[in-house]
């Protein structure tokens, strides 16, 4: 019981400097060519299955709801990889613009998307599918 308490309570307190590293990380990465390669590949290898197995293939991009902006560049980068293929993608930045940061994160210390957001995506999602012509009634 001890333990949960410190744990819950270490959580509660705003703690910027946790995802330091994280993001320097993260932005060197994306930096290097042979990554943004690989991952492209994995993102292709995702289009093939479907294909190959005639799966409808929907995206949903996510940004990283703790730092819209700092980050949009990877975002983007998928959104671009998928579009100039033809797949039907879903900008979550785009449905969250002008809400307020805690609408659509889970809290402060927790950036997983909201109750809210998932709403956002769900109702954009049924829109997208609905408007899919290749799909059966």
């Amino acid at each position: 019981t001890f333990s949960y308490i410190v744990n819950t309570g270490f959580w509660m307190v705003p703690n910027p400097w946790i995802n330091i590293e994280f993001n320097s990380y993260l932005e060197m990465l994306w930096s290097r060519e042979d990554i943004v390669q690989s991952h492209e590949k994995e993102l292709q290898s995702i289009i093939d299955y479907c294909e190959v197995n005639q799966i409808p293939l929907f995206v949903i991009v996510f940004p990283d709801l703790a730092d819209l902006e700092r980050f949009m560049f990877v975002s983007d980068h998928v959104l671009k990889y998928f579009g100039e293929r033809g797949i039907p993608t879903i900008d979550v930045s785009e449905l969250v613009k002008g809400c307020e940061k805690t609408d659509i994160v889970v809290n402060f210390q927790d950036s997983h998307p909201s109750i809210k957001t998932h709403k956002l995506v769900g109702k954009k999602l049924v829109s997208l599918i609905s408007q899919d012509s290749s799909l059966p009634n």
